[in-house]
């Protein structure tokens, strides 16, 4: 074959795939919702279980599911036919994948669904196979050719597998009401992770602050800055509320009066602040739009300086997490 070639018939399995689901979107199973609301009800964990390609399908799908708050779990057939059928207790929820429904493999489990009265989904292509016939839930798929010569690489249908599992858990994440802030509990690491690192555990504290009094004079100040390496000091009222901020530029724009005047005559009033629940990247974008190096962190619902975080506190704590 040539690279041309190659190409094209690339191109023509991302298509298949593309079809198949646009296929499967075009035709829900009218008890989907049904499916759904089961699932997001559920008092028990999900036990996925599937052999082969499913079974790959099966152990992404719980991930996903333990990932918006589903506590789930991948249960190999195999494992399941040699003693781990204890896994599964009677408030659990069993969702098995299988494109023909007749998985040999999966025989025992759904008989052991049956006996105990365990509720189960049936992820198939066949309505009249096993597992949809004895599962309490059967969810048929489109049935679709595979993008394979020999129609029988497993590759559309478990794009559409997939894709349908997916679908799933976001209509459960939706009627859970999964915010970001949970999503973020559940995946504290990487990439994502880092989205969810808030600045209380980057930002500097206690003597770490840069702070005067807005009576203090501007030798203090100059001196606070210069020992606190961080181009800025805090300016706080008797009451210790922060009024105002003096930054490295203050002092090009004062230079001729500076040493006269003191810290209130010098200040920015009423500076750029956050609470320490703020995100770190939120904290990062708004110093790069605001053109700032830093910002002071007051405790919630107050104008009392808690904290202060250094744009390079920020990059530096997001590098890490990812």
């Amino acid at each position: 074959m040539t690279d041309k070639e190659i190409i094209k018939s690339a191109r023509k399995t991302l298509l298949a795939s593309y079809e198949a689901i646009k296929k499967q979107s075009q035709n829900l199973p009218e008890n989907f919702p049904e499916i759904a609301r089961i699932i997001s009800e559920n008092k028990g964990k999900i036990v996925f279980c599937g052999v082969g390609k499913s079974g790959h399908i099966c152990k992404k799908l719980s991930s996903t599911f333990s990932s918006i708050g589903s506590p789930s779990v991948f249960l190999h057939p195999t494992d399941a036919n040699h003693g781990d059928l204890g896994l599964i207790r009677k408030k659990d929820l069993v969702l098995f994948i299988s494109k023909s429904g007749n998985s040999k493999e999966l025989k025992n489990i759904v008989l052991f669904t049956l006996r105990e009265k365990i509720k189960t989904i049936a992820i198939c292509s066949e309505k009249e196979s096993f597992l949809a016939k004895n599962s309490t839930y059967p969810l048929i798929t489109v049935n679709v050719k595979e993008a394979c010569t020999i129609d029988l690489v497993p590759t559309t249908s478990t794009s559409v597998g997939l894709a349908l599992g997916d679908a799933l858990a976001i209509e459960v994440m939706k009627l859970n009401k999964i915010s970001r802030e949970i999503f973020g509990r559940n995946h504290p690491s990487g990439n994502i992770g880092a989205k969810f690192i808030k600045v209380e555990k980057l930002m500097r504290t206690k003597n770490d602050l840069p702070l005067v009094f807005e009576s203090d004079n501007m030798k203090k100040a100059i001196l606070e800055i210069t020992i606190k390496g961080l181009g800025v000091a805090g300016v706080l009222n008797k009451k210790k509320d922060l009024v105002g901020i003096i930054t490295d530029g203050d002092l090009r724009r004062n230079f001729s009066s500076i040493l006269k005047n003191n810290a209130q005559q010098t200040m920015t009033k009423n500076p750029i602040t956050i609470d320490e629940k703020t995100l770190a990247a939120e904290a990062l974008s708004l110093m790069n739009g605001k053109g700032i190096t830093s910002l002071f962190i007051n405790k919630r619902h107050t104008q009392k300086p808690k904290g202060i975080i250094h744009i390079h506190d920020c990059i530096k704590g997001l590098k890490n997490a990812d």
